[in-house]
């Protein structure tokens, strides 16, 4: 199974942004991966282009109110941010697809993974509300042709050190692949 691993570059006054870091240390580690720019369609269309060859895509975003990872089960149809992208847009109650639904599921058992994790040693919450933000956005579309993609909003880096946030990461691809 081949698995895509996303993160986004750092955005508003955020210093850094742990996706970044966990997708560059992923890539060292020889794992395919993409980084966005947080910027609202144009990521979503580099992903969904990116996407086509891949079995499983793992999305990496930042929650600055996240203290563990959070495996978000939805994605929602709306942008909606108080919070402007990279490109200086801010969207405010608009619909990513007009007649599309108000949500998408993943087809993965989080619950079962947030189980195998703590198998693991490893920590991570089951989110119900993926923000509406850029990655939302990105969650979203790809979950149209890709029901095996899994948001993972990671926490900042002094809440959960990186490389646990990696493992993690990991240890969900390996889940992927053992269903």
């Amino acid at each position: 199974m081949k698995t895509l691993y996303v993160g986004f570059r750092k955005f508003s006054h955020h210093p850094i942004n742990p996706s970044e870091q966990i997708v560059s240390l992923l890539q060292e580690k020889g794992k395919d991966t993409l980084l966005l720019d947080v910027v609202y369609e144009e990521d979503a269309a580099v992903l969904l282009k990116k996407a086509k060859g891949y079995d499983a895509v793992i999305i990496l975003a930042l929650s600055p109110f996240a203290k563990e990872p959070v495996l978000e089960r939805y994605a929602y149809n709306e942008m909606d941010s108080v919070q402007a992208d990279n490109k200086g847009v801010l969207k405010t109650h608009e619909a990513i697809e007009k007649k599309g639904p108000a949500s998408r599921t993943t087809d993965l058992e989080v619950s079962s993974l947030s189980q195998s994790l703590i198998r693991e040693g490893e920590e991570a919450a089951i989110g119900l509300d993926p923000g509406r933000f850029v990655a939302n956005e990105c969650y979203y579309r790809c979950l149209k042709d890709h029901p095996h993609t899994l948001l993972i909003h990671v926490p900042l880096n002094e809440d959960h050190p990186i490389k646990e946030t990696m493992q993690v990461a990991l240890l969900a691809e390996e889940y992927i692949e053992g269903r």
